[in-house]
């Protein structure tokens, strides 16, 4: 049994004023060893892309049937080494994340029991605190950090290896996919002011079925917290499809740019194959940086939240 990981103290003065001192106050010193994890892993999602591209251009269109088996060999090592590096760094992230529950759950317990005036917060509040947010927070400040890192990472260590390659057409990949940065700030406003609303009336709703007001307050809140989850769902599915649309732009970019190259010769199908790869390997790293920021911010909401409940 994986027993809790000792983290970092908050001192005499209780949680600190914001999110991310609280994160590196708790998780600090963790957080950079999943950082160094995080390191080897793009280093290695990013080899299997040179490989792929010299098992095309050098082995299957040299004709080299020793060179082609080698590299295949090569691709394979590096995709089990990655995986096993992505089973450490998500088991780390997910055992960092329940080592800050469960120390923010007891704390918060012990708080409230020895809280002078016991009637301040509802009995409702109090179990939506100790429960789901928690759960939220701690997930965030476990894994969101590192992933962050590692996605930032294989980001730009694909678009540097694009760049090496074939600058021209790494620079035109690059700029079809800067609208997605553009896009997720805006529309991310209107969904931490939903979250925020959405925690307040869920603890409001928790404290009127605890004290049994009626019929009337808890329906009423009922049809709050369906609108404002439809709202949720209209923004961030907004937000995605906007995200989807843009991110298919770049891989238009390489064929046509790439196309026109290896028809000029001047580029090789090979690089083609390999650009494309690479724009896949990022998209998945762009599409959760987007949502680190939507992560974080939410996070931030529950956070002051939850150090305004205490």
């Amino acid at each position: 049994m994986m027993r809790p990981l000792r983290l970092g103290s908050l001192g005499e003065g209780g949680p600190p004023p914001g999110l991310w001192r609280y994160v590196w106050r708790v998780s600090g010193w963790r957080q950079l060893g999943l950082a160094a994890l995080a390191l080897v892993a793009t280093g290695l999602n990013v080899a299997p892309i040179e490989i792929q591209r010299r098992m095309i251009d050098d082995a299957i269109l040299g004709g080299d049937k020793a060179l082609l088996l080698g590299l295949g060999l090569a691709y394979a090592a590096a995709v089990l080494a990655l995986a096993l590096v992505k089973y450490a760094l998500k088991l780390g992230q997910g055992w960092l994340s329940e080592s800050v529950v469960i120390r923010a759950r007891r704390t918060l317990l012990s708080h409230e029991r020895d809280r002078k005036n016991p009637g301040r917060n509802g009995g409702g509040a109090t179990v939506s605190v100790l429960s789901t947010e928690l759960d939220n927070m701690g997930g965030f400040v476990g894994a969101a950090p590192s992933q962050a890192f590692a996605d930032l990472t294989m980001l730009l260590r694909v678009l540097g290896y694009m760049t090496w390659v074939k600058p021209e057409v790494a620079w035109i990949s690059l700029i079809l996919l800067v609208p997605n940065l553009v896009v997720a700030p805006l529309l991310q406003k209107r969904l931490n002011h939903l979250t925020s609303v959405q925690v307040e009336t869920r603890r409001d709703f928790s404290d009127a079925v605890t004290e049994r007001r009626g019929e009337g307050p808890t329906d009423r809140l009922v049809e709050i917290l369906y609108s404002n989850r439809i709202l949720f769902h209209i923004w961030k599915n907004l937000l995605k499809s906007a995200i989807a649309l843009l991110g298919a732009a770049a891989p238009l970019g390489v064929l046509v740019v790439g196309g026109l190259l290896v028809i000029d010769d001047a580029a090789s199908a090979g690089m083609i194959v390999a650009f494309l790869a690479g724009l896949q390997r990022i998209s998945g790293p762009i599409r959760d940086l987007i949502g680190f920021y939507r992560q974080a911010a939410q996070a931030q909401v529950q956070y002051c939240m939850i150090t305004k409940w205490m």
